[in-house]
């Protein structure tokens, strides 16, 4: 199983701050309990997808899972209240937007405002839930931390209460997705029924917001000779929503030109990232766009949406495609799967690019942000 989203935020950091010598003790939170090192957290959190993994749900199931998680965030910020009052000196921060009823300094990062800003890709009770509690939020945070400018402006857009307590920190891609030979590519890749620098790849869950449909349509009208040289390979979960996009995976995979490998795990990851011919993101809202730092990182051009915060992470490095035009991204397709040399210099640009950017200088510059709070 991969990490996405929190999960590889939350350990990222949590690695630096282990490593970090500006902070004196660092406790780890999960759930309702406290785990010793990052690498505890991975095993937990892969324990949780396992245990959802599998078939899709009934509809009956999701319902029941939506009302299980609602009860758990209702009682969670009490209990873990509790939890956390012998350190009340410490600063506390949350990956993410929920804050316990902690007595001391709390830090929340924000990673994206989607909710509020299109929430025609979110679940109704995701949206209310949010909606619920960001007043507390803002109320209760003494720091705020977005992964990019873009959702700084988000943040504050929405809820200008927030000025003077929000530093962006942009996120970083881990050293492990790098340019490879295709001969230390070559078992890995066989395992999965790829060639290296002979399939499209996308990385990400399989729902709305992430536009996997259109990428889908796109790749379909392009030529059918074009599409079984290299295949549209995706990797991630299923998502909220997706019920008909599966339904086109399916069929589009019968036809042996599309290739759902779900998750896959941390070690072939890497590897599978730096395979791919080409790499796509064509997402309506992001709030930094991970896969496309791993993706340059990796060597691999990329075709990138130019909505939300994914133009300051690529840069100039990528070839920007509008997401909701299925012609200009079928058209950008075309243009990288047949011209080598527009790759080639894409792939330059975006290592050059890649380099701005980094978890361990993520880690430092969170611990910078923490001074702002510390002495208040």
């Amino acid at each position: 199983m991969s990490l996405t989203g929190i999960g590889r935020y939350t350990y990222e950091l949590a690695k630096g701050f282990r490593k970090s010598p500006l902070l004196e003790k660092v406790k780890f939170q999960f759930l309702l309990g406290w785990v010793d090192d990052p690498q505890t957290l991975i095993d937990k959190y892969h324990s949780g997808d396992k245990a959802h993994a599998g078939a899709p749900a009934s509809p009956f199931k999701q319902w029941a899972h939506a009302q299980a998680r609602s009860a758990f965030w209702a009682v969670s910020p009490t209990i873990k209240g509790i939890i956390t009052a012998p350190y009340r000196d410490y600063i506390y921060h949350s990956p993410s937007f929920v804050l316990p009823h902690f007595a001391g300094k709390c830090v929340s990062t924000v990673h994206d405002m989607s909710a509020f800003r299109v929430p025609q890709y979110h679940p109704e009770f995701r949206v209310r839930y949010q909606e619920k509690i960001f007043p507390h939020l803002v109320k209760k945070g003494n720091l705020f931390i977005t992964d990019s400018e873009f959702s700084k402006r988000e943040l504050l857009d929405f809820f200008p209460a927030c000025e003077n307590r929000v530093v962006s920190v942009a996120l970083g891609a881990d050293p492990v997705f790098q340019t490879r030979d295709k001969e230390a590519l070559a078992s890995v890749l066989a395992a999965y029924g790829l060639q290296a620098g002979a399939y499209t790849l996308s990385v990400g869950t399989i729902e709305p917001r992430k536009n996997v449909e259109r990428l889908i349509d796109a790749y379909a009208s392009l030529p059918i000779e074009l599409r079984l040289r290299c295949p549209l390979v995706l990797v991630g979960g299923q998502g909220w929503n997706s019920a008909n996009i599966h339904h086109k995976i399916g069929h589009y995979s019968a036809q042996g030109w599309l290739k759902y490998l779900h998750f896959v795990p941390d070690s072939d990851l890497p590897l599978i990232y730096s395979g791919a011919k080409v790499f796509a993101c064509i997402s309506h809202y992001e709030g930094f766009g991970l896969p496309v730092l791993e993706a340059m990182a990796s060597g691999v051009p990329v075709i990138c949406s130019n909505a939300a915060s994914l133009p300051e992470v690529g840069g100039e490095a990528v070839l920007y495609v509008d997401p909701e035009q299925t012609e200009g991204v079928r058209e950008a397709l075309a243009q990288l799967i047949v011209d080598d040399v527009k790759c080639a210099h894409l792939a330059t640009l975006g290592l050059a690019r890649a380099q701005l950017f980094s978890w361990e200088r993520a880690a430092e510059q969170t611990i910078e942000a923490y001074k702002q709070i510390a002495g208040r």
